[in-house]
């Protein structure tokens, strides 16, 4: 399958798209900045599409997907609005792919004031348009989620703290890992790699005083998290992020479930502690800066969503 792909890819390019600070969803921005380039297509073409209909076909066609074992340096959207839009307009999905990639890259802008995430498109047979995040743009984008979080614009909605309930014990093991959560941040702590505000984690806000910024980058400017286990953890926190800014019900429990089964798997095979600590202190830290998204973006899932207790240890 991956050469497959890799011998029916059409076209690289590059775009540029701010990213709005009150909203950190991706798939939003992605979205918006679609539905502008196709409005761009249309008249470019002379079609014309109900932009209701439109906006319901990227919202159903833009997803995250694991990239990790064909390209780990890389987190894919991927977007097959082309093939129903060939369907609508009787016209090649492949031909509209590309000239949508094309008004992308066209259409694209940076700012020196507001901070921009950088994606490289590519269209792949039959029609699909694959947006590549940078390296540079994970690291803007994780570190704007934890400034969001420390000035409380993330914090939860409706103020629930949670409460015990009948499905309490078929969702322990969610608990554990969200206490385990807390348990090697504390012990970051302890070993004096990052700073925590308090230590009982008994307030709902971002817990890391120190380092600040997490120094996701290395000291050559690349972006440290790039093992298998890491990116299958991003890509799980990118979906969560994407889904609480839905306005629809999400499934919040699979949602809690997947991001914590892609925990568990981080701590199994990414270390922080021993050799990783004495000689790659940033990469521990930067390690310890997902587990604390992670922590924070579970509980908010355990209390707000599944109302019951976000336990700090076990």
């Amino acid at each position: 399958m991956d050469s497959k792909v890799s011998k029916n890819t059409f076209l690289h390019k590059f775009v540029k798209l701010h990213l709005a600070q009150c909203d950190l969803a991706i798939v939003n921005l992605l979205q918006q900045q679609l539905v502008k380039t196709i409005d761009l297509y249309q008249q470019s073409k002379n079609l014309t599409l109900k932009k209701e209909k439109l906006t319901k076909l990227i919202a159903n066609t833009t997803i995250v997907r694991d990239s990790s074992k064909q390209q780990p340096t890389e987190m894919v959207y991927r977007c097959a609005v082309a093939l129903p839009l060939a369907h609508q307009f009787k016209l090649p999905p492949l031909e509209i792919a590309e000239e949508l990639a094309q008004l992308l890259a066209i259409a694209s802008y940076e700012s020196p004031t507001v901070p921009y995430l950088e994606f490289t498109v590519r269209v792949l047979s039959p029609g699909w348009i694959d947006l590549a995040l940078s390296d540079r743009s994970l690291a803007i984008w994780l570190q704007i989620l934890v400034e969001e979080i420390q000035k409380g614009k993330g914090r939860r909605g409706d103020g629930k703290t949670g409460r015990e309930g009948k499905d309490e014990q078929n969702l322990l093991p969610l608990q554990y890992v969200h206490a385990r959560c807390c348990s090697l941040l504390r012990l970051g702590h302890q070993e004096s790699l990052i700073e925590l505000k308090e230590v009982l984690f008994s307030e709902s806000s971002w817990q890391i005083v120190e380092p600040n910024p997490i120094p996701w980058l290395d000291l050559q400017g690349n972006f440290q998290l790039t093992h298998p286990s890491e990116r299958r953890l991003l890509v799980q926190l990118f979906i969560v992020v994407d889904e609480f800014a839905r306005l629809q019900q999400g499934n919040w429990r699979q949602l809690a479930q997947n991001l914590s089964e892609a925990m568990l798997a981080f701590t199994a095979e990414c270390r922080i502690w021993g050799e990783v600590k004495q000689q790659k202190p940033q990469l521990a830290r930067a390690r310890l800066g997902i587990i604390a998204l992670v922590q924070w973006y579970l509980q908010k899932l355990l209390q707000e969503k599944l109302s019951i207790l976000a336990i700090a240890e076990l």
